[in-house]
């Protein structure tokens, strides 16, 4: 396919001939491996598109095509040739060589124009701007200085306002979320005025929302669920409490401002059942890991004031009982499944399951050692549970 065809068409009033064109385009793409090596993503696999274009004409391509989407609304295109573009666009972009235009501050303009992301009252939740959002996603994630633009264009705010809806979209939700976690990684401007615009409250109502669906055992079976948007906030919770903690250097007061995200983690943590054999999948090691940066005080008043937890126990001793209970049961099953021949010593046996068994089991270690730390009476349930009796 030679830009001199997609020239030819691309202000065709022949919707049908356009939509053809793009989907050539997908159909001739070649699925290739590569390792990424963004910080946050590092020796992760990804699919890598190559498309059925040649190297030396997919930079203008992309560019024109950058060029097209950005004329909208003024360009004859359907809003159904809109996201098919967009789509295209995406697949062009998984490769980042020669696509410096889509990375560019134009290309990620018009990405945010799409998104509805470049102003509050532009705001909609469509099959485009989902799309939208996909591509602007990636873009951040392999190339970190799209960042800039995305700041430049006050979109952050925008990306808060959206979360914020009500009305949105699981997909919507999900995306949101991953593209603020990516935008928050090592940015503690960022962090600072997401926190200045109150983002726990937002988080916690995300949270609360679809973690009730995790609950109710709602089927979970759509590619973008519930279960997708609880990882991608808890991942976003996780940032943005370690970013401000390493800023701020007051961790009572980090747990505090998002105390109010703690009662859909002790949901998670607590109340949903533990998957068998390995409780230590998403979304408990993501609510783990969110634990992880609370303070004692934070967790401890947290649970006090919730009802679906305290209802487990009517005294101190109880809840005592309770928690250890837990936390020791996720890890033994943890364990057994991560060493299956019970001899730590078998080196054959601990990577027989691909995992490390130091990072996997880290995060339960450090809550238990922080509740522990921050109320002795914990310290003889946790022997209790941890530690082979006497006789």
């Amino acid at each position: 396919m030679s830009l001199d065809q997609y020239k030819a068409l691309r202000t065709s009033a022949d919707t049908n001939a356009i939509l053809d064109l793009f989907d050539t385009i997908e159909a001739n793409a070649t699925c290739i491996h590569y390792r990424d090596r963004s910080p946050w993503q590092q020796n992760n696999l990804f699919l890598l598109y190559s498309p059925g274009i040649s190297a030396e004409s997919k930079p203008a391509f992309v560019s024109t095509l950058v060029d097209d989407l950005n004329r909208l609304p003024e360009s004859p295109w359907t809003e159904q040739v809109t996201t098919r573009a967009i789509q295209v666009l995406k697949l062009l972009g998984r490769d980042a060589t020669g696509a410096d235009a889509l990375f560019s501050e134009r290309g990620i303009k018009t990405l945010l124009k799409l998104g509805g992301l470049l102003s509050p009252n532009d705001q909609t939740d469509t099959a485009q701007t989902r799309e939208a959002l996909k591509c602007l996603s990636n873009c951040i994630l392999l190339r970190e200085n799209t960042k800039e633009w995305v700041v430049k264009h006050d979109s952050v705010a925008a990306c808060f306002h959206l979360l914020q809806s009500s009305t949105l979209s699981t997909e919507s939700q999900f995306l949101t979320c991953r593209i603020l976690f990516l935008l928050t990684v090592n940015s503690p401007d960022i962090v600072q005025h997401l926190i200045r615009l109150d983002v726990p409250v937002v988080l916690q109502n995300v949270l609360v929302s679809n973690v009730a669906k995790l609950m109710a055992n709602e089927s979970q079976t759509a590619p973008i669920n519930a279960n997708s948007v609880v990882n991608e906030a808890l991942k976003l919770l996780f940032n943005l409490m370690l970013v401000d903690i390493r800023t701020s250097n007051d961790e009572e007061t980090v747990g505090k401002r998002f105390s109010c995200c703690l009662p859909p983690i002790y949901d998670i943590t607590f109340n949903m059942p533990l998957v068998e054999p390995m409780p230590l999948v998403p979304p408990f090691t993501h609510a783990i890991h969110a634990l992880m940066q609370y303070p004692y005080s934070a967790m401890s008043d947290g649970w006090y004031h919730y009802p679906k937890v305290t209802c487990h126990h009517t005294t101190p001793e109880g809840g005592r009982e309770v928690v250890s209970h837990r936390l020791c049961d996720i890890l033994e099953k943890a364990l057994a499944y991560l060493i299956p021949s019970g001899d730590p010593d078998d080196l054959e046996a601990t990577t027989v399951t691909g995992l490390n068994v130091d990072a996997t089991l880290s995060p339960v270690l450090l809550v238990i050692r922080v509740i522990a730390m921050g109320e002795p009476g914990f310290v003889e349930y946790f022997k209790k549970h941890m530690l082979p009796s006497d006789t």
